[in-house]
């Protein structure tokens, strides 16, 4: 199906490779510092959540897991779409833009994540946790949140 949901997926995609590529290092490096920045004014104490910490278990880390899950929908959908009798063809096909048309739900999704985990973290540290223990009961109360079925919908959405 190339629809505009694949179209759109496209094109968020390749905006993020070009950025990823084309962009100088130091133009990376002053968007995640800016970043930092901007979760400082709305609130979120250094003390809690350094900026190394920010980037990497936050930033990094979700960046990473919506990768992983594209990664692994090409394999998703083509069992699906086999498995309910579309043929070999079909369902190669219908891997491909199954993937791609979930771009920009993931994208929005795990950056949501990147944005609320830390601040969840933060708000739980100033209560008296320590950061493993405010890390953990953040994203347990993310999950639970409905986050994990709203990420069955994107998959589905493909």
């Amino acid at each position: 199906q190339a629809d505009r949901g694949f179209w759109q997926g496209a094109a968020v995609l390749t905006a993020m490779v070009s950025a990823a590529y084309l962009l100088p290092t130091e133009t990376g490096a002053s968007a995640l510092v800016s970043t930092c920045q901007k979760f400082r004014a709305i609130g979120l104490n250094k003390e809690h959540v350094p900026d190394e910490v920010l980037m990497n278990d936050y930033f990094r880390r979700n960046a990473l897991a919506g990768y992983n899950v594209l990664l692994a929908s090409p394999a998703f959908y083509f069992l699906w779409h086999l498995t309910h009798n579309a043929g070999f063809s079909t369902s190669l096909v219908r891997s491909i833009t199954g993937s791609v048309r979930i771009v920009p739900f993931l994208t929005v999704l795990y950056g949501g994540c990147a944005v609320t985990l830390p601040m969840m973290t933060g708000a739980l540290m100033a209560r008296g946790q320590k950061y493993e223990e405010a890390q953990s009961n953040a994203t347990a109360g993310l999950m639970l949140s409905g986050v994990a079925m709203l990420e069955a919908l994107v998959e589905l959405r493909g």
